[in-house]
């Protein structure tokens, strides 16, 4: 599935996080519940040297696209892009 990124200030990067593309040699930490969304912190980089995001999973998707063409995209989904700084802050709190 693809979702919307955005840097680490919020601004949109015009491109797609595909989350088909995490692994299990990425490491991921879940957040704690949120009321409209689940937060996934993930070191998206195949080596684990620091490329974070925030993925914000929305509790209503809004789903486009299919599978099987892999094409499917959730409009109320999103990854923020993190610097370590950001990512060592969301774990401690």
């Amino acid at each position: 599935m693809k979702i919307n990124t955005f840097d680490s200030t919020g601004k949109n990067l015009e491109g797609f996080l595909n989350t088909n593309c995490i692994g299990p040699d990425n490491r991921e930490w879940l957040g704690n519940p949120l009321p409209h969304h689940d937060e996934i912190l993930v070191d998206y980089s195949p080596d684990q040297t620091g490329s974070w995001f925030l993925i914000r999973w929305s509790h209503t998707p809004e789903i486009s696209g299919s599978k099987e063409c892999d094409d499917e995209f959730d409009e109320n989904s999103n990854a923020l892009r993190r610097s370590p700084e950001q990512a060592v802050r969301w774990l401690r709190d």
